[in-house]
Parts: structure tokens; C-alpha cells; sequence
């Protein structure tokens, strides 16, 4: 398995977070779907841990499926060798120390919307963490979700936005979009 373009790129925009020569935070990866967008997490949270800027990696999906399957890619041999690490997450809902003894967890949206007493945001507030937003694009600012979520990237050292899509059928700005006025 070699890695596609965007996420060599994804290794270069972490590198340069590593090595100081860029000041971000937050990256946007527009992956088309089925184009490789899981490794990305597995990718820049290898990075992070290795080099001492994160503690944990802190996954939100759209769906208990995607929940499922982003666990598991973690563990996928072929990934762990061609990225060269050995980390787990776990997945939770809603529960106090949600990564437990793993390298972090993966949750939803759904969920994260019934987190009322903050135990997601609670999470990040005892770790460093890496927070990857798949499929950000349902995260219509203002929204519910984008309410609960604020917090989680409020605490964040770094976000990783995921998406195929950067349009919404609803006509809501998506969070954390920057958008730039037509002319």
C-alpha cells in the first residue's frame, strides 16, 4: 500500500506543525469518498504522538457504523505498517474516561448531542488531544451539533476537519469553514 497524495500532504502539514515552521491549528482535508480519508487520523495522530504534542486522539463520526469501522481501521495491519505505529482507539458514548487505557476514542454527533453534562469536553481538558471531525459538513454552524462540538474544539491542540462534501442541503454555513464573499 502506498499513500495517495492527500495524505502525503497531510504528513507535510503535520511535519511543518512538528518542526515549528507552521503556526495552524486546524486542517481541512476535502477527500472525495472512498478516496482514503480513514488513514488521515491514524496519519496525523502518529505524528502528534511521536513527537510529544498530543496525549490522546479524540474521534466524532456522523454514524455508530462509521463509529465501528474507524475503531477498526486503527487496528488494520496494513495501515499499521505502512504508517508505522501501534495505536488503538476505543469507542464510547458519552461515559467518563472515554479512551480508558487506548491511545483515544471514537464517538458521534448523535451523541455528543445528548452530552449534556460535558463528559466529551471533560475528556479534553485532562489530555492533549488531537479532535478529527468526520464528515464535518453536518455541522451547520449554530446548530445543536455545532453547539455541543464548540467545546471539544475549544479544548483541542489541534483539529483534523474531514469531508467529501463542502456543500450542505440545508443552506447553512458548515462550522469551521472559512468562506470567502462572491464577487
Amino acid at each position: 500500500m502506498e499513500l495517495r497524495q492527500h495524505q502525503k500532504d497531510l504528513q507535510v502539514a503535520v511535519k511543518n506543525i512538528i518542526d515549528g515552521s507552521a503556526s495552524y491549528t486546524q486542517i481541512i482535508a476535502r477527500v472525495t469518498p472512498g478516496g482514503g480519508k480513514s488513514l488521515l487520523p491514524q496519519i496525523a495522530g502518529a505524528m502528534l504522538l511521536e513527537a510529544g504534542l498530543i496525549d490522546k486522539i479524540v474521534c466524532i463520526v456522523p454514524r455508530r457504523k462509521l463509529k465501528n469501522q474507524m475503531a477498526k481501521d486503527f487496528l488494520d495491519p496494513c495501515a499499521r505498517e505502512v504508517i508505522g505505529h501501534r495505536l488503538s482507539i476505543r469507542e464510547a458514548t458519552n461515559e467518563y474516561d472515554p479512551a480508558r487505557d487506548s491511545d483515544g476514542f471514537v464517538t458521534t454527533y448523535q451523541a455528543l448531542a445528548m452530552d449534556s453534562v460535558g463528559v466529551n469536553a471533560d475528556a479534553l481538558d485532562k489530555h492533549r488531544c488531537l479532535l478529527v471531525l468526520d464528515e464535518y459538513h453536518h455541522i451547520g454552524e449554530g446548530e445543536l451539533t455545532h453547539q455541543r462540538v464548540q467545546p471539544l474544539v475549544d479544548r483541542a491542540s489541534y483539529v483534523l476537519l474531514m469531508t467529501g462534501t463542502l456543500a450542505r442541503n440545508k443552506g447553512l454555513p458548515i462550522a469551521y469553514t472559512p468562506y470567502k464573499e462572491a464577487r
